[in-house]
C-alpha cells in the first residue's frame, strides 16, 4: 500500500459492524437466534466505539470542531425526536413513557431511546476529549488520558445509556491514538487468533462486552477483520468500502426501514430460521438509508441536515 493510499481496513470494519447492527435490529430474525445475537452484540458496537475513539481529532481549531459536533448533533436530535414520538404511539419493545416536552428533552440530552445512543455517546466523548486536550496541550499523554478518563467514567456511572463498557471501549481507541499506536499494530494478525476465537465461541457465558472474555472476543474479531480487509478481493470491493464510509446515514435512517420491514414478515413465514427475511430486510434498510442520503444530496437537503453539500462519500 502506497503512503497516500487510503487504508480500507477501518471502512471494512465499519461496513461489517453496521450490517450486523441492522440485521440484529430486525427483531423477527434476532429473536430466533438469541445466542448468535449475544455473540454479535459482544463485539459490533464495541468495535464501533473503538474506531470512534481512534479517529477522534481533538487538535483542530474550535470552529472546525464545533461545526463537526453540531452537524452530528442536529441529525441526532431530529431522528431521536422522531423515534421517541413514534415509540410513544407504536408498539415497540422499548418503553417511551409519557410524551412531554420535558421527557423529550431528557431523552435528547441524557437518556436517548433506541439506536441513537451511539451518536449521543460520540458527541459527549468527542467534546470531553477536545476540551481537555485544549486545556492541557503540553501535558504528557498519560496525564491527558487520565484527565479525559475521569469525567467519562463519572458519566458512565451517572448517565443511564452511557455505560461503563461503552466508555472504556471509546477510551481504549482514543488512548491508542494519543500514544501513537497504529490500529493494525494494536490489532495484529496472529497465527493463534482463530484458535482463541473458537475457544471463546465455545464459552457462551463470555458473550458479554463487560467480561474479560468479551474484551478478548472484540480484540480477536477486530484483528481478524483487519486481516481480511487486506485480502485483494475484499480490498477491491467498492460496495463494502462505500457502505463503511457512509455508516452515518445508515445509522440515522435504518430504524425507519427496519420498522417498515415488519410488514414483510408474512411473506417469509415459510422460513423458520428467519434468514431470508434478515437478508432482504438488511438490504432494504441499508439500501433505503443510502437512497435517502442520495436524495438529500441531490435536492440540497444535506446542506441543512448535515451541514455539507454531500453526505455520501
Amino acid at each position: 500500500m502506497s503512503p497516500r493510499e487510503r487504508d480500507g481496513g477501518p471502512d471494512f470494519l465499519r461496513c461489517v459492524f453496521i450490517l450486523l447492527m441492522v440485521a440484529f435490529h430486525l427483531a423477527w430474525f434476532a429473536d430466533r437466534h438469541p445466542l448468535l445475537k449475544s455473540f454479535v452484540y459482544t463485539f459490533h458496537m464495541p468495535g464501533f466505539l473503538l474506531l470512534s475513539g481512534w479517529f477522534t481529532a481533538a487538535r483542530v481549531p474550535a470552529s472546525v470542531f464545533l461545526r463537526r459536533i453540531a452537524w452530528v448533533a442536529v441529525p441526532y436530535a431530529v431522528m431521536e425526536t422522531g423515534y421517541v414520538v413514534a415509540a410513544s404511539v407504536l408498539p415497540v419493545r422499548e418503553e417511551a413513557g409519557p410524551l412531554t416536552p420535558l421527557s423529550l428533552l431528557l431523552r435528547l440530552v441524557w437518556n436517548p431511546l433506541g439506536p441513537y445512543w451511539y451518536l449521543h455517546t460520540w458527541v459527549v466523548c468527542q467534546t470531553l476529549c477536545f476540551l481537555l486536550v485544549r486545556w492541557m496541550p503540553l501535558a504528557r499523554p498519560s496525564v491527558r488520558i487520565a484527565a479525559v478518563a475521569a469525567p467519562v467514567l463519572l458519566l458512565s456511572w451517572l448517565c443511564p445509556v452511557f455505560g461503563l463498557a461503552n466508555a472504556l471501549y471509546y477510551l481504549a481507541g482514543w488512548t491508542l491514538r494519543e500514544v501513537g499506536v497504529p490500529l493494525r499494530r494494536a490489532f495484529p494478525p496472529l497465527a493463534w487468533q482463530p484458535l482463541l476465537l473458537v475457544l471463546l465461541c465455545a464459552c457462551p457465558s463470555q458473550f458479554d462486552k463487560n467480561l474479560p472474555g468479551g474484551c478478548a472476543l472484540v480484540w480477536c474479531v477486530v484483528s481478524l477483520l483487519l486481516r481480511l480487509s487486506s485480502v485483494p478481493a475484499v480490498r477491491s470491493c467498492r460496495a463494502a468500502l462505500f457502505v463503511g464510509r457512509n455508516t452515518l446515514p445508515v445509522l440515522l435512517f435504518s430504524p425507519v426501514f427496519t420498522m417498515a420491514a415488519k410488514w414483510l414478515q408474512p411473506w417469509f413465514a415459510f422460513d423458520g430460521s428467519g434468514t431470508l427475511f434478515m437478508l432482504v430486510g438488511t438490504a432494504l434498510s441499508v439500501g433505503g438509508s443510502l437512497a435517502v442520503a442520495w436524495m438529500a444530496d441531490r435536492t440540497g437537503v444535506s446542506r441543512f441536515f448535515f451541514g455539507r453539500p454531500r453526505v455520501l462519500r
